[in-house]
Formats: C-alpha cells, structure tokens, sequence
C-alpha cells in the first residue's frame, strides 16, 4: 500500500459518519414532572435538596385528592409534592387555581 492511500483510509471512516445525521429526536412528555419527598419538619423548608425523595412520576391530571390516595411510597402525612414544568391553557375569561393542604400549600406560576 502506498502512503497516499494509507492516508485517506485513516481518517474514511469519519468523513463517511459525518454525512449522516445523528442527533436525537425526542418525543414531548404530556404532563407535569411531579417529584414527592417526605418532610421531617413542619413546616417544611423550601428546598428540594433537603428531603429524600419518596416518589416521581409525570402527572397528566394535577386535581388530585392525596387522602387515601397514596403518592408512591411516600408516607400518608408529611410529605410534599412539587410540579414543574410547562402546560398549555386554552383561552379563558377566567382560570382558577386552588391548593387544599392540611400543614399549608402554594401555587406559583411563572418562572
């Protein structure tokens, strides 16, 4: 074999790789990310990094009655769940958001 053709078979088999595409496509979630985590205070502290978390799943329904529902394996009291992510409403006059809690509860929208 000569040098010249040692030279081209070395670096083929990457020109060949880059005429084909190989980014991924990823299929969109519906739904919100929801992540449990079992509280040891109360109130709990506003943190995701200081409870271990008890349970997650996406959640395409967010009007969810916890009482005798359980969330994973998080305990029965003393746990907190928190969604992100992004939903789309349909046009409204009004759209109401409510939070029914026993040891207290908040809604943020926005970022």
């Amino acid at each position: 074999m000569g040098t010249r053709l040692t030279r081209w078979l070395i670096p083929l088999p990457a020109i060949a790789l880059s005429f084909f595409s190989t980014t991924a496509q990823a299929e969109p979630v519906t739904g919100l990310n929801a992540v449990g985590y079992s509280v040891s205070a109360i109130p709990p502290t506003r943190s995701d990094d200081i409870y271990p978390v008890c349970h997650s799943e996406t959640e395409n329904n967010i009007n969810r009655n916890f009482n005798g529902e359980p969330f994973g394996n998080c305990p029965n009291d003393n746990f907190m769940v928190h969604y992100t992510g992004f939903i789309e409403i349909p046009a409204n006059n009004t759209i109401k958001f409510m939070v029914a809690a026993d040891d207290g509860g908040t809604v943020k929208i926005g970022l």
